[in-house]
């Protein structure tokens, strides 16, 4: 994203000054800019497309990534180029676009509708426990912590901090555990996997789903003891940063077969180690906290043009 619209995600004043800054249009111009739009429209993915704009040696339009798929124009199969639509480069950013999720009417140019995008309660999910759950279910971030509420109450936490543990740890072969934090309205989904028959390490990782501030920075910290509060038992202390998935969560819902996305592999830790760490009765207890980056919340050095 722009580095330019890194402020407006400060605070949620700032995100009602976007909406409003969005300039209204009469009815004649939202014409006029529907028929300009259709020229926009990749033939491809349907979505509108944004600079850099391909086009093939008949001036037919495609959007890049679709560009980088097709071996050809899927409109005239004229042999693809590196040619672009540079006027329709030009008036991009004077035309208003709406956004491209079903059910929301907010319109704007397209800086703004793109940071819109990301904290519009019509971005479309899937349920984020459904692979380890079996959950069909689908909806929107508007009302996804409603069902997460209702219907996977144990595996949800609206905490930043939460004590697990996770028994017979020492004796299982193979473990999945996959729970939902919610933090500052944004979802975070930590999992962690091991199979002792494949390899003797233990795969954490954590990524930041949907809404919120986007551009904030999130860690999270792991710490292993024998009992909590700890102590003079000896801990383990691990720390890293949550990778993030802002408009598709297809990034992490990518493979139904999979268990366990690369995308949220953060960290490996030693099986042995961990088991070392048990309770006599081969219970592994942990702490998982989440944070915002100090550094990235205080730091800012991006403005965000045309708010004050």
């Amino acid at each position: 994203m722009d580095n330019s619209l890194h402020h407006i995600f400060d605070s949620p004043r700032r995100l009602k000054i976007c909406h409003k800054a969005a300039y209204p249009i009469t009815e004649k111009d939202h014409k006029l800019e529907r028929v300009i739009l259709k020229e926009y429209e990749c033939p491809v993915c349907i979505n509108y497309a944004s600079p850099p704009i391909m086009m093939c040696s008949n001036s037919h339009i495609i959007c890049l990534d679709c560009w980088k798929r097709c071996i050809s124009c899927p409109t005239c199969r004229a042999p693809k180029t590196l040619s672009r639509a540079f006027t329709l480069e030009k008036i991009h950013p004077l035309l208003s676009f709406p956004c491209k999720w079903d059910g929301c009417c907010f319109r704007a140019t397209s800086s703004y509708t793109i940071v819109h995008e990301h904290v519009c309660k019509y971005y479309p999910l899937k349920c984020p426990l459904g692979e380890s759950h079996q959950c069909t279910w689908m909806g929107t971030m508007e009302n996804v912590q409603e069902h997460l509420g209702s219907c996977h109450r144990d595996n949800v936490y609206f905490q930043s901090s939460v004590y697990l543990m996770s028994t017979n740890f020492a004796t299982a072969s193979r473990k999945y555990y996959t729970i939902i934090l919610v933090v500052n309205d944004r979802l975070f989904k930590f999992s962690w996997t091991f199979d002792t028959a494949e390899s003797l390490k233990v795969r954490f990782g954590m990524v930041s789903i949907g809404n919120g501030i986007p551009l904030d920075v999130y860690n999270y910290t792991l710490m292993f003891a024998k009992q909590f509060p700890v102590n003079n038992s000896r801990i383990i202390k691990v720390h890293s940063q949550v990778k993030k998935s802002f408009n598709d969560c297809s990034v992490i819902n990518r493979d139904p077969n999979s268990r366990f996305d690369e995308e949220m592999l953060n960290l490996e830790m030693d099986y042995e180690d961990l088991v070392r760490q048990c309770t006599s009765a081969g219970t592994l207890m942990y702490q998982l906290r989440i944070e915002v980056d100090q550094m990235t919340k205080f730091n800012r050095s991006y403005r965000f043009h045309g708010i004050r």
